[in-house]
């Protein structure tokens, strides 16, 4: 194999076969192969360099030898992709005793019996190379957000100020700026590839010429501006993407500058005597009217540069710069796990400072005009916000948090949820952006409300194990009851739920009983979900949890949507919109009640993609093509283990049916690291992690991973589905299409069950892949594979 291609050079692809280089990059490791025949509509493909081996001469295909005896041999599974003399190429449904299979040919698509000894098993790569394709970054000078002008949170002196920056530098770099005052200014930043990192701090404050004759005037903004500076210096020391490593030190790789801005005043109009007489003379300090100009020189002097190797600012830095400054204008996308990261370089007379351990590495993205706004309006009072997974719901709850706090430091702001993953995520993120405070409160229901009751009636916590589910109901009653006597001490300024779908209307109520009214202009209660994952089966007759509350007023007129998919790729977007739309009419048609007024089903994303989802057969016994998946992403793709999330159906499994057995003994063979972010014991050898204190590929629960997303998402195990436990009988019965036709209870089975392949769909961000080992009549079949949906994913590749 060779990464180093030139021009009409012979290579060989496994699948397309032989061709010649006709165009080459070094820089991406991408290579353009002109193939010497056609294969499906196309000649030319381009790939990453190690998917070509380069030939010296002409490879001839070998000519298969007909050896029936051979092929006997053979182990072929279900869902193995095989080779028939007459019918082709095909995949293996089904086994008919020891000599015979069934297989669908893709020639005719006709299901046939034929002898394995007929069949050739072909290892087919599970995605195709061509669609492993980057994202590319946009370079244009942009405005964050863009529609600034129009927002009514910014002030006219912010919108001045970002309109300046907007036309004297059209074609580069990045701005943004808060939309409230930081103390007695406005904070924001502004980027310039090629020159470095300008944080500033806007003064809209009318200055005379006796005030700044003042030497009370140097000492006071000269001590702010240190200040200023020291703090959000420290911010980017926080960020390993932003830092160079050298043994136990570190320094910031790119220059910047720290300017105040006193922008009603411009000292080269002050009349000549009192020129001289100025005492500040900061060159960090710029007395200037946006009406008039700012000249390059003083922008760009006294940048601080401490990396003489410095070219130009990479531009995946740009969110991870912005959320150092405005952390409420950007998102978080991505954390990697705490290491030490050095790089052995000499770097001639840096500036360093000692490394101190909480420094994270991760990456960030700028939040939209649409986005932006809505968290710049945040309103007081009581609000639901509905979308599908992927819309942003926990970004905009977590920014609007941080909006608030950052306002007011003296608010109390709660942010709940049900699952512990999704609070040790938002626990997280808010730590790495340095919003987490004693007054920012991120926990579970459950957890929040058990540190309540430890300060009002801690004998009652001593009496129970507070970590048993079947305790729960009793702590939620006690906690009710201590509410009513008034011993609960406690005044949260805004409550902020998410996943809010599966929260029982009685949570709800205790929650919004927990907020502090007596201010009504800072009294803020939002509820944020999705109606299409109530995967807890939290509706009663049609209606949702939060239609269900007793103290909640009414949300006629507070109920938001939101349409657009930050997540998913088209491909993936399109992909769930189909099944969802096509699993409500079906649960219509068997009479369940569908509450298509909250859904929101929309497609709409701007995130482009390449792979399709793979619906892949298995028999299910056989878990090989989880572990062969996970060496494809991670070989091919370039993934790290860590954005891959291996995703199955429930904590315990049938006595027969253990597949997560089954795919750690494969990972333990292959050599695949891997960690449980669920905490029930299967085989007895795992232990729960952290999220982001996980190594390897994550396995999860779908309840586990609620509210999180992964780059790659593996669906598997879900044979366990075609079992339901019938309360009657009081055992474990097959789902069939007559049982949902005629008993209620396996109604409702099903619609959770649809709820849960649904949810743990939307996981993924650029891959989806479900292992597909339901029994041959399961009625589950049909929902993994939405008609209307066919052009959005692959069968059996």
């Amino acid at each position: 194999m060779s990464s180093i291609f030139n021009l009409n050079q012979r290579v060989k692809h496994s699948k397309y076969g032989l061709g010649k280089v006709v165009n080459f990059s070094e820089e991406n490791n991408r290579v353009t192969v002109k193939f010497d025949k056609e294969f499906e509509g196309k000649i030319e493909r381009t790939f990453v360099s190690n998917f070509l081996e380069v030939v010296e001469e002409e490879i001839k295909k070998p000519t298969p030898v007909n050896d029936s005896n051979s092929k006997a041999k053979q182990e072929i599974k279900i869902g193995d992709v095989v080779i028939h003399n007459e019918y082709g190429e095909g995949i293996v449904t089904e086994r008919k005793g020891f000599f015979r299979l069934v297989v669908k040919f893709k020639k005719n698509s006709q299901s046939i019996v034929v002898l394995t000894n007929t069949l050739t098993k072909i290892e087919n790569n599970i995605i195709d190379d061509d669609e492993l394709v980057d994202t590319q970054i946009s370079s244009a000078f942009k405005v964050v957000p863009s529609n600034y002008s129009e927002q009514t949170s910014y002030s006219t002196s912010a919108k001045r100020v970002l309109t300046f920056l907007r036309k004297k530098y059209p074609d580069k770099g990045i701005a943004t700026i808060k939309s409230y005052k930081e103390n007695d200014g406005e904070v924001g930043v502004f980027i310039v590839p090629n020159k470095g990192i300008i944080v500033f701090k806007l003064f809209d404050i009318e200055l005379t010429a006796e005030m700044l004759l003042n030497p009370m005037f140097n000492a006071i903004y000269s001590n702010q501006y240190e200040t200023f500076k020291n703090y959000y210096y420290n911010n980017f020391l926080q960020a390993k993407s932003l830092c160079k490593y050298d043994d136990k030190q570190k320094i910031l790789k790119y220059p910047i500058r720290f300017i105040f801005l006193f922008q009603n005043v411009d000292i080269l109009k002050l009349a000549n005597e009192n020129k001289g007489k100025i005492i500040c003379n900061n060159p960090n300090f710029l007395f200037k009217n946006f009406s008039s100009s700012i000249s390059n020189n003083e922008i760009f002097s006294s940048f601080e540069c401490y990396d003489n190797s410095f070219a130009q600012i990479n531009e995946k830095d740009y969110g991870a710069i912005i959320e150092r400054i405005v952390p409420e204008n950007a998102t978080l996308i991505d954390i990697v796990q705490s290491k030490n990261v050095i790089i052995p370089k000499t770097i001639d007379k840096p500036s360093f400072v000692p490394i101190t351990g909480k420094e994270r590495e991760f990456s960030a993205l700028c939040l939209d005009d649409s986005q932006i706004r809505a968290i710049n309006e945040t309103k007081p009072g009581h609000y639901l916000t509905l979308a599908n997974p992927g819309t942003g719901k926990s970004v905009l709850l977590i920014s609007k948090a941080y909006r608030l706090q950052s306002i007011n430091k003296n608010n109390n702001i709660l942010i709940t949820c049900y699952n512990k993953n999704l609070a040790e995520h938002h626990t997280i993120f808010a730590e790495v952006s340095g919003m987490k405070t004693p007054r920012l409160h991120i926990s579970t229901f459950h957890r929040f409300i058990i540190e309540l009751i430890k300060k009002a009636d801690p004998k009652f916590l001593a009496q129970l194990d507070v970590d048993d589910d079947k305790n729960f109901d009793l702590i939620v009653d006690r906690f009710e009851e201590l509410l009513n006597l008034n011993k609960i001490e406690t005044k949260l300024n805004a409550i902020f739920i998410d996943e809010i779908q599966l929260f029982e209307p009685k949570w709800i109520d205790l929650c919004y009983r927990l907020l502090d009214k007596t201010q009504a202009t800072n009294s803020f209660f939002e509820m944020y979900g999705d109606i299409n994952q109530d995967v807890k089966s939290q509706k009663s007759k049609g209606k949702a949890s939060w239609q269900n509350t007793k103290y909640v007023p009414s949300l006629k007129g507070r109920v938001r949507k939101l349409e657009k998919n930050y997540r998913n790729t088209e491909l993936i977007a399109n992909y769930l919109k189909h099944m969802i739309d096509e699993f409500n009419e079906f649960l219509k048609s068997k009479g369940l009640i569908v509450d298509s007024e909250n859904s929101c089903l929309s497609s709409d994303t701007s995130k482009k993609g390449s792979i399709k989802t793979k619906i892949l057969l298995s028999a299910n016994d056989d878990f090989s093509k989880v572990s062969k998946l996970v060496e494809e992403l991670h070989k091919k793709a370039k993934a790290e283990y860590s954005e891959i999330a291996v995703i199955y159906p429930a904590k315990k499994f049938g006595q027969y049916y253990t597949p997560i057995w089954r795919i750690e003994k494969d990972f333990l063979e292959h050599d695949i690291p891997f960690s449980f972010i669920h905490g029930d014991a299967v085989s007895g050898n795992e232990k729960r992690q952290k999220l982001y204190e996980c190594d390897g590929v994550i396995m999860s629960t779908v309840d586990s991973c609620l509210g999180l997303d992964f780059k790659y998402v593996i669906l598997c195990g879900i044979h366990y589905w075609d079992f339901r436990y019938d309360e009657k009988l009081k055992k474990s019965v097959k789902l069939t299409p007559l049982s949902i036709l005629l008993d209620e209870s396996a109604k409702h089975y099903i619609n959770e069950i649809g709820k849960k392949i649904y949810s743990a769909c939307s996981r993924a961000r650029e891959g989806l892949f479900i292992i597909d080992d339901l029994d041959k009549n399961s009625p589950i079949k049909e929902f993994i594979r939405p008609k209307g949906g066919k052009e959005y994913f692959d069968e059996n590749k």
